[in-house]
Order: structure tokens, then sequence, then C-alpha cells
């Protein structure tokens, strides 16, 4: 059998949990599946999997394989993206991992000026804004305002955007205005559990409080939309909320000291200089470097 056909076979597998949700994602059939996992473990003479009657688990040497078999893979889609940027003009695909509300208020702008540069390449764009995505193959690009440190990734500074408190009217009207730190306490808050997964909000170098959430998410998207519903305060960079500012879903609360910036990040895999991701993200920083988002 094909030996990478099996790689993604099994990686494929390992991401649904599921022999059956691998197999409808890769186009084959359960037993098909089964027979190249079954081929990549003779090949690699041990069991990758755990089999029982619901699920399937990695044994610890699947730990390690599933380890590795995502950077091969990753590597691999890396080499002919920069071979493919080499012997011809710029095609292919990209996907691109970021909130999905920083893609409509700023990023798509951007976006349209690369694909006019590049129209052989197809961008792909994707709800989320995690930079391990990058990591595990699901993502070329992730432009975050997440500090992620990690020795695979290629991590460079995009721009700084101002950050802040936001409730709406029907909220304020309901439960009144926060006029300090000490009374964030004691309001129905909306957190953003990738940036603050301890529930404390960090407001400045100097400020920090706990909070009581009402609703925890990873989607900075959807906490927004919880707040413009007077469901609680959100704490988030003004550059994602632009229109609900401007249509007057959300107003600021100031709550008397003045609040840190937040910096957004591009990651990549490291990659040729000519290959699309270099030239993707050569243009948005181009675009975007040192500037202030307000």
């Amino acid at each position: 059998m094909d030996y990478l056909v099996c790689l993604k076979s099994f990686v494929t597998s390992v991401k649904h949990n599921s022999f059956a949700g691998a197999s409808r994602d890769l186009g084959v059939s359960p037993s098909q599946l089964t027979k190249q996992i079954h081929w990549l473990e003779s090949h690699v003479g041990s069991a990758l999997f755990e089999r029982t009657t619901r699920i399937s688990r990695l044994t610890d040497a699947g730990e390690v394989y599933y380890s590795y078999s995502l950077k091969i893979l990753s590597d691999i889609n890396s080499a002919q993206l920069a071979l493919d940027s080499i012997n011809c003009d710029p095609h292919g695909k990209i996907i691109i991992s970021s909130p999905s509300s920083l893609s409509r208020t700023l990023l798509s702008d951007l976006y349209h000026d690369f694909l006019v540069k590049y129209p052989n390449i197809t961008l792909r764009s994707r709800s989320g804004g995690y930079p391990p995505s990058v990591i595990d193959g699901q993502s070329d690009v992730c432009i975050t305002p997440i500090n992620y440190r990690n020795g695979q990734l290629i991590k460079e500074a995009l721009f700084t955007s101002t950050k802040g408190l936001y409730a709406s009217q029907d909220y304020v009207n309901r439960h009144g205005l926060p006029s300090s730190i000490d009374e964030l306490a004691h309001h129905q808050c909306l957190i953003n559990m990738q940036t603050s997964p301890d529930n404390y909000w960090n407001l400045s170098s100097e400020n920090k409080v706990k909070v009581n959430g009402c609703y925890i998410s990873e989607s900075s998207d959807e906490l927004i939309k919880l707040a413009s519903k007077g469901m609680g305060i959100v704490f988030v960079d003004e550059i994602l909320i632009k229109n609900e500012i401007t249509e007057g879903d959300l107003i600021a609360i100031d709550i008397g000291i003045p609040l840190d910036d937040t910096t957004f990040y591009i990651y990549h895999r490291p990659v040729a200089k000519s290959s699309n991701i270099r030239l993707f993200c050569d243009q948005i920083r181009g675009k975007l470097l040192g500037s202030v988002a307000s």
C-alpha cells in the first residue's frame, strides 16, 4: 500500500476519534480504511490503537507516532508549496485560521488585495485563531491575539489594538455600569477561555481581576454576539467589534483605569521564502506591521 495514504488515514482517524468519521472525510469505505491502518501497524511493527467495541484510543506508540506523522504531512505539504512557487506562477490553496470577526472587520480587504495580486491562489478562511491548528495541519497560517510559544512555529507581530470593556445598553439599563475593577466581580461577564482560562481578566500590567462567567467560550464571535444581546460584559479588542459599536449594539465601559493594548500575531511553520505561505504572510505584514487598529 501507499505509505503516505495510510499515514493520512491514520492521522485523520485520530482527529475524528472514529474510523467511520475518518472514512467519510477521506471518501473511502470503512473496510478500506481499516486495511490501511492494519498495514501501517504492520509496517511500523507496533499497535497504534487500543481497540474497544465503542472507541479506539491511541497506544503509547500511537501517541508518539501521531506527533511525528503530523509533522511529516505538514512538511510534505510545505515542500510541495515551495516547489510549486519556484516552478511556476504562485498557485494552490492557503488555509487561514482567525477569529471570524477579525476577518469581517479587517482581514477581508487584505485577502482581496492578495487575491488580485495572486489570482491562481485560493484562500480558505477558517473561524478560530488557535495557533496549534498550524502544528496539527488544520491550517497553514493563524492570525490571532493569542501569544503562543512553540519551537515548531514562526511567530511575527502584526499590529496592536485597543482593548476595552463593552456591554449593550439593555444590559446597562438592567444592571448598571461598573465604575471600578472591584465592581466587575459582581457583574455577568462573558469569558474567552483561550485568553482567560483561569477566569482572570488582565486589564493591564498592574490590574487583574477575577470575574464571574455566565458564559465561557473559545470563540470571541460568540461572546460578542451574546454581549450585543444583553447577556453580559465582554473584554475584547475594539478591532473585533467595530461594526457593533457603529450600529450601537455595544457601548464602552469606563472603569477609570487605562487598559493595555493587545498585540496580534501571525503564525506559520518554517517555509521557503518563495512559498505561497511566505508570500501571503509578507503581504499581510507589510500592510499591518506597526499599525494601531482602532
